[in-house]
């Protein structure tokens, strides 16, 4: 919105990748690649056995048997929160934003050095800085922590999961 009014903007965000770390991130925030987009296309996902064995009821002939491939359907949710994290950065570009790919440090109170991910660091000074950090999801400190995943790691496993137990908070 600033930069449609005129002012210079510029956003430091880490590099994509469906699961956070100190190093990754992406354009588009938790909800977008890390919550409620991932899980409502997993949740969609789930759905439609019953509707397929319900549709037989209805008049509906499916020749062969109805199979489920997780692998394809968590390629897919990558495909999408891949498609959605380059809509924002356009979204981004055609406001006027510049985006630089890294991590950033404030320096001082107008100072903010970007650490970019050609290694090249770069430092900005400015009359505001605003600080979007966002959040990422973190193993609570208990005994078998070693066992758990993290809400990212739950969205994107590789092997269709059997059994679950999930701990939430919301502090």
């Amino acid at each position: 919105m600033s930069a449609g009014h005129g002012a210079k903007v510029a956003i430091c965000e880490l590099p994509f990748h469906p699961i956070s770390s100190e190093k990754l991130g992406g354009c588009g925030g938790t909800c977008v690649i890390r919550g409620c987009v991932p899980k409502k296309i997993l949740v969609y996902g789930s759905s439609f056995h019953g509707e397929f064995e319900d549709s037989k009821n209805f008049g509906w002939d499916m020749p062969g048997e109805i199979t489920f491939d997780w692998k394809r359907l968590i390629e897919n949710k990558t495909k999408e929160i891949t498609r959605l994290n380059g809509v924002y950065k356009r979204i981004l570009a055609n406001a006027g934003v510049t985006l630089f790919e890294g991590a950033g440090k404030i320096i001082d109170p107008h100072t903010v050095e970007v650490h970019l991910t050609t290694g090249e660091i770069k430092r900005f000074t400015t009359k505001h800085i605003l600080i979007a950090t966002g959040s990422s999801a973190v193993l609570l400190d208990i005994p078998g922590k070693e066992l758990a995943i993290t809400s990212d790691h739950a969205l994107s496993l590789e092997d269709f999961p059997r059994r679950s137990v999930i701990e939430g908070n919301s502090t």
